[in-house]
């Protein structure tokens, strides 16, 4: 360690060490109307997380509008919102296991 810093990232660079997500503000009338319609009714944007209880709880809490119920599908817990564009997204959180190995039923 020298000058007051570990070997890893600076406390400068630690700030801005951020994961973020920039999306695109629609730019006339023509793209004004395809708000939401972009992947033309189904999902198109994923948002993994490694906790899915405890982000679909904060997510709730700050009235995010969620469109299904959470859901056990063969590749993990799901729920699908809508951002504030209107676009669908799945919080999907990782598949559940059980102590012997199989899937277990979503408990909401």
């Amino acid at each position: 360690m020298t000058g007051g810093q570990s070997d890893g990232l600076s406390s400068g660079q630690l700030e801005l060490a951020r994961t973020g997500i920039l999306l695109a503000r629609a730019d006339g009338e023509q793209q004004t109307k395809m708000i939401g319609q972009q992947f033309a009714g189904r999902v198109g944007l994923f948002l993994r997380v490694d906790d899915f209880d405890a982000s679909y709880e904060r997510m709730v809490a700050v009235s995010v509008q969620f469109v299904s119920s959470p859901r056990i599908e063969p590749y993990g817990k799901i729920a699908v919102f809508l951002d504030l564009e209107g676009n669908r997204w799945d919080l999907l959180g990782p598949r559940l296991q059980s102590a012997d190995g199989e899937s277990r039923t979503c408990s909401r």
